[in-house]
């Protein structure tokens, strides 16, 4: 069975870091078990900023309503939220609804 996964962090390509490779790795292993994967990170919103003290880190201004939309357009079993920046509130606030 076929499950549809939504990963939404705010540590994304264009980033190289662990976070990323590690999703990375992740969704390869769910795709080569025949799952489908997608991510949602800073790239897909016009307005972030950097994060301070760790500028390669963009954060998300206001991200909800966009973000919230982005979910039921691609309708996900399963959502893991993969920060505590402002994707993670809310995307977490969406699940909560």
């Amino acid at each position: 069975m076929s499950t549809k996964v939504l990963i939404v962090s705010d540590a994304w390509h264009p980033q190289v870091n662990g976070v990323v490779r590690t999703y990375e790795y992740l969704m390869q292993e769910l795709m080569a078990s025949g799952h489908t994967c997608e991510v949602i990170g800073p790239a897909d919103f016009p307005w972030t900023m950097p994060m301070p003290f760790y500028p390669e880190i963009r954060l998300v201004l206001s991200p909800y309503r966009r973000l919230k939309q982005m979910i039921e357009d691609y309708a996900p079993d399963k959502i893991h939220i993969a920060t505590e920046g402002p994707l993670g509130w809310a995307a977490r606030r969406h699940c909560l609804q």
